[in-house]
């Protein structure tokens, strides 16, 4: 288990005192001047393993002029650092050469890598590699991103979220970056992880888009009740329990109501009310039928055609006089109007009724599993296209007010 410190290095300007320094406060606190903030950090941090990653040009001289004592010691290699810095030529063996030197003044293992311009997309995957390799096996991580170029932090960042992704047992814990003001002439060290955060949002807003699973927003609340709801609504969804999911749903959205959601989780609330408008529909078919629309949207094809059919037949129940509004919950109402529509000859030779047909056969073969010997439906099921293309005409037709 180790806490390791990756810092990026830039180049500032230099006179003849050497580089330009400043004062950078850190939590209430004035830190002492430094033209690197990295070693501040080092010190406060203190990490087993303190990565520098900077390009040829970087100010890797000062790491051994100013910061740390080294008197005399390996004083012709720093003089050839000094000069290859001044032609931006540095190689990464003047960098071996150097490193144990400062391993052991900072009392931590040190890493110094080069790293390319980030140009393109090939220097951009270089970087990421860099920083990934030299993680490995880290239980925490302590990013600074205050210098480099400007690209830099962006990269930093989209390194943190592929770290993420391939290691999720990492811990982030802070992301840190030293902005310099012009006018005070001084910096103030600020903490950047709470993006890390709105990214997990972003992360389980497109998972609920795309599965209808709402538990992972619910994962990230601290609402224990309106997680709960959240999660039992996603699961109740998932077998078709539709009157008992929107029972739950009801309640986050009452509680949202009452209690808006905070910090960046507010950001995304507009967008959980939005997947969850349709339990406020009066009439079930409107509500099966947003539901069969939201499923045709993230190519959940069977669920579409589930809910589809059932929000048609739903309707004609609720129109037909001699079945009246109740009926729509009996098996045995739902199960004689659509034998009704199966024998109505007439009824089958108009679009309405071959849509109808056409989403049933849809749906019976995408349920079972059948290869349906129809070729209208073959050909409808060729293609995630074609058969995304049919659903929505079908519904288009049978599910309108």
């Amino acid at each position: 288990m180790s806490k390791v410190l990756v810092s990026f290095l830039g180049r500032t300007s230099k006179d003849d005192k050497g580089y330009r320094t400043t004062v950078y406060e850190f939590e209430g606190q004035a830190l002492e001047s430094t033209a690197y903030v990295g070693y501040a950090l080092n010190s406060i941090v203190r990490p087993d393993k303190l990565v520098i990653l900077g390009t040829k040009g970087s100010m890797w001289d000062h790491l051994f002029e100013v910061d740390v004592s080294l008197g005399n010691v390996a004083e012709m290699e720093r003089l050839e650092l000094m000069e290859a810095v001044a032609e931006q030529s540095v190689t990464q063996q003047q960098l071996v050469v150097l490193t144990p030197l400062l391993s052991e003044r900072l009392g931590c293992e040190v890493v110094l890598a080069i790293i390319p311009n980030t140009t393109g997309l090939s220097e951009q995957l270089e970087v990421l590699q860099t920083i990934a390799e030299h993680t490995e096996g880290a239980s925490e991580l302590v990013l600074d991103i205050t210098h480099g170029f400007r690209t830099l932090p962006m990269l930093a960042y989209m390194a943190v979220l592929y770290l993420r992704t391939v290691r999720p047992s990492l811990d982030i814990s802070h992301i840190y970056y030293g902005e310099y003001n012009p006018d005070t002439e001084k910096g103030r060290i600020h903490d950047l992880v709470g993006l890390l955060e709105i990214n997990e949002w972003n992360k389980a807003i497109r998972h609920s888009n795309a599965t209808g699973d709402f538990s992972t927003i619910g994962e990230l609340l601290d609402d224990e009740e309106v997680a709960h709801s959240l999660s039992r609504a996603s699961f109740l969804q998932n077998i078709h329990q539709g009157a008992q999911a929107r029972g739950e749903l009801r309640k986050v959205r009452n509680k949202l109501q009452e209690q808006p959601l905070t910090g960046p989780a507010m950001l995304y609330q507009p967008a959980l009310l939005e997947a969850t408008e349709w339990v406020n529909e009066s009439y079930l078919h409107k509500r099966q039928s947003a539901q069969a629309w939201r499923s045709l949207e993230r190519n959940d094809y069977l669920r579409a055609a589930l809910y589809g059919f059932e929000a048609y037949l739903t309707k004609q129940i609720q129109n037909d006089p001699a079945y009246g509004v109740q009926a729509v919950d009996s098996y045995t109402a739902r199960k004689d109007k659509q034998k009704e529509l199966d024998d109505n000859r007439r009824f089958r030779s108009t679009a309405e009724g071959k849509a109808y047909l056409r989403l049933r056969n849809l749906r019976n073969s995408m349920a079972h599993g059948d290869q349906n010997k129809v070729k209208e439906i073959q050909r409808a099921m060729s293609t995630a296209q074609e058969l995304a293309q049919v659903l929505a005409e079908d519904f288009a037709l049978l599910l309108k007010d």
